[in-house]
């Protein structure tokens, strides 16, 4: 089964139902939760969390559920054997999707408001440190992205400057979505073969008999 990738608006004004949707995570996200100063940040965990839950189940992984995906040491969550995920959120937005072990996927997720933070004028030449331009946010979410597809390190991507060079065997795409965020995906399946959905958190609430 191709993979999905799932996208929610994180809103201030669905945090009880969020916190309904924390109390079922494994106690090791929970934990990592509750160091979490902001509540905003709080809240795209605990939505992306969910969201991974989601595609995996909707895969038929076993151990998928909110309670069974733990968290690794790096704070990555401990996915069940077979499988690969990725989450990725900025402000308002939360993303994630998953996929069987044999294919490679990342996502990365920012809004037009992010500040640049390439590291030199080779990697993305931005007008402004503070006005990035599209190009800069494409390639910065673009790294990320591979990052994670690849499991190599962020530092490593933009180290080499052209991220094009370590996309060989990704398919790579930057889109723009509404309200001025843009989402980047790598990954080994074709970027014509990935599905999008859109989902509430009353959704999310039915999915795992929380309403």
């Amino acid at each position: 089964m191709n993979p999905t990738i799932y996208l929610a608006r994180c809103n201030p004004s669905k945090t009880a139902q969020l916190e309904l949707l924390a109390a079922k995570l494994h106690p090791m996200v929970q934990l990592r939760i509750s160091k979490v100063k902001s509540t905003e940040a709080q809240n795209q965990i605990i939505l992306g969390r969910a969201l991974l839950s989601l595609a995996l189940i909707r895969l038929g992984a076993a151990g998928a559920t909110l309670t069974e995906i733990g968290a690794l040491r790096s704070g990555a969550p401990d996915l069940p054997n077979g499988f690969v995920g990725s989450i990725a959120h900025t402000d308002g937005l939360v993303a994630a999707t998953a996929a069987n072990g044999q294919f490679k996927i990342g996502i990365d997720i920012e809004h037009s408001w992010l500040s640049c933070r390439c590291p030199t004028a080779d990697f993305c030449p931005a007008e402004s440190p503070d006005t990035p331009s599209e190009a800069c946010i494409r390639r910065w979410t673009i790294s990320e992205a591979l990052a994670k597809a690849s499991g190599r390190s962020l530092s490593d991507v933009i180290k080499n400057s052209r991220p094009k060079k370590l996309s060989k065997g990704y398919s790579v795409r930057a889109i723009s979505l509404s309200d001025g965020y843009y989402l980047s995906v790598a990954s080994s399946v074709p970027f014509r073969n990935i599905s999008f959905i859109n989902v509430e958190i009353a959704q999310l609430l039915d999915a795992f008999q929380l309403s």
